[in-house]
């Protein structure tokens, strides 16, 4: 990829959502190749659907189809349904004001003002209607409706007889002097036959999915930006960004803002490490992203309570890791509106969906989840006598004992793995991964600001177990933690009474196990836990049973 290329796409975050100004000719040829597509379905008269997550770029990337059609003698105008204040009996005059506004096509359709009816909008973009008017009717006009999915605040009646009229114009389309028509939005316009029981005159293969970046863009992006910021990059922190965001373009923006607003300043030999980027996105970066307009909105809106059965079809069928695809077979309009806030995307096949990123992922279940759902300790923080040390044992107790029974007991089905050891007398049993459990384990900030290392695993065998055991040291010294604990949740038949347990340097090294079993249907605890007691110069043992 060329300087260009790193530049264009380094101005297509900048601001996501946010329309930027006019690229250089360089970079309009760009974007008009890498828009064929696009440019062909408009070259063929087509009205088109772009989708994609919220922001995503998509407005940024239509500003840069106008400068390219502008340049090519096209009369384009941009209308944000956002800007429409009217939608019921005065639509048809807000939606005429508000394109007679853009500034580009006002010479031409400045007296849209005029616009009261679907017959004067028809009128007005038909042939004899300019030729009436002496305008050129050669000049072909392409129309960009901005959030689109606003049509659902419509009126039924309204919406459906609005997007009749778009049907129209396009069953006639040589009358008018429209040459295409392109409506912006979230993957809910993809539904817009259902939602209004009408034919659309949108076609399915007329839309145009905003795509992600790759990890070689978001490669080039962050050598741009460490370029023009006099730094470098560990490679493991721009691998993690992308992998953290799937190439969302807002996403990735806002880490690299926070990158900028946060660690640059504090940077030692202008070096971006892993270890730093870490320590960061672990305690600070959900907050950047939260604080930003479009995430902020989402939370908000998920809290809302007619937003209560999306957010548990989320808990019931995408307590899972990223990257799994889920077909959904019942409840399709919490997936399709989880798909229209960015929360899902699509799958290859129809009624499939999956978690747009891990930030996402861990957005809903840090911001949106804890104030919608109750499933939290009631007990008192328990801290060490006399102290404000948190006794971490006794918080992983009361916080097991408060998962939900309906999640865990249904996990086998919908968000399971395979164990490797023996469950309820048989090998090869479904079992509860680690996504479940990690769902609804509660975040421990200390009041001193000392930092608890929790490794989760869900029925490991006993080389997962010895892996996970080094790791969680490793990660505890890469973020200086003061307490570091495997939290181990196993439905494996009898395994209290023979747990495993970390060698006796990895003990000294202040590594802390906590096993716990639950039966199938999560009616009964048993725990055992250990650590090293420099006292006694041996590990001590501490065991618990409840039924729930």
């Amino acid at each position: 990829m060329d300087d260009e290329k790193q530049g264009y796409l380094k101005s297509l975050i900048s601001t996501p959502e946010q329309p930027t100004g006019k690229p250089s000719k360089k970079r309009k040829a760009l974007e008009e190749e890498e828009q064929a597509s696009l440019f062909k379905k408009i070259e063929d008269r087509s009205f088109i659907m772009l989708y994609g997550t919220q922001a995503s770029g998509k407005s940024t990337r239509i500003m840069r189809t106008i400068s390219v059609l502008e340049e090519k003698d096209y009369v384009c105008n941009y209308l944000s349904f956002g800007q429409i204040t009217d939608y019921s009996e005065g639509f048809w005059n807000s939606f005429g004001t508000n394109l007679s506004l853009y500034k580009n096509s006002n010479e031409y359709l400045e007296s849209c003002i005029d616009i009261n009816r679907a017959e004067d909008f028809l009128r007005y973009f038909s042939i004899a209607g300019w030729k009436k008017a002496k305008k050129d009717s050669n000049k072909q006009i392409v129309l960009f409706f901005d959030e689109f999915d606003r049509i659902y605040k419509m009126d039924r009646d309204l919406c459906s007889n609005f997007l009749s009229i778009l049907r129209d114009i396009k069953n006639t389309l040589e009358s008018y002097v429209i040459q295409a028509i392109i409506v912006i939005s979230t993957f809910s316009i993809l539904h817009l036959d259902s939602d209004t029981n009408l034919t659309s005159p949108f076609n399915i293969k007329d839309s145009i999915c905003n795509p992600n970046f790759n990890l070689k863009q978001v490669q080039k992006l962050f050598n741009e930006f460490g370029d023009n910021n006099k730094m470098n990059f560990e490679q493991k922190v721009i691998e993690d960004i992308f992998e953290q965001t799937n190439g969302h373009p807002g996403l990735v923006c806002l880490c690299g803002r926070a990158i900028e607003d946060n660690l640059l300043r504090k940077l030692k030999k202008r070096f971006l490490s892993y270890e730093i980027w870490e320590c960061y996105k672990v305690s600070f970066l959900m907050d950047v992203i939260v604080d930003y307009q479009t995430f902020q909105n989402l939370v908000i809106s998920l809290q809302k309570p007619k937003s209560k059965n999306a957010l548990n079809f989320f808990r019931d069928h995408f307590l899972v890791d990223f990257g799994h695809e889920i077909n959904v077979t019942t409840d399709i309009d919490s997936a399709e509106y989880l798909a229209s806030e960015g929360v899902l995307v699509p799958g290859e096949k129809a009624r499939a969906f999956k978690l747009s990123s891990p930030l996402m992922r861990w957005l809903i279940l840090q911001r949106a989840i804890p104030n919608a759902f109750s499933f939290c300790p009631k007990d008192k923080i328990p801290f060490f006598t006399d102290s404000q040390y948190l006794d971490t044992l006794i918080v992983l107790k009361l916080a097991v004992k408060s998962f939900d029974r309906n999640i865990i007991s249904l996990a086998h089905l919908r968000s399971f793995k395979t164990a490797k050891v023996w469950v309820n007398g048989r090998r090869n049993q479904h079992v509860p991964r680690e996504s479940v459990y990690d769902a609804d384990v509660i975040v421990i900030d200390t009041p001193i600001g000392d930092k608890i290392v929790l490794e989760l695993l869900a029925t490991a065998d006993t080389d997962d177990l010895d892996e996970h055991f080094q790791r969680a040291l490793d990660y505890a010294s890469l973020l200086s933690a003061t307490e570091t604990w495997i939290v181990h949740i196993i439905c494996e038949d009898n395994y209290v009474e023979q747990p495993r347990w970390p060698s006796d340097p990895q003990l000294k090294a202040k590594l802390n196990v906590a096993h716990f079993y639950h039966d199938h249907l999560f009616t009964r605890i048993n725990l055992i836990a250990g650590w090293w007691s420099n006292r006694n110069k041996k590990m001590s043992i501490y065991k618990y049973s409840t039924e729930i």
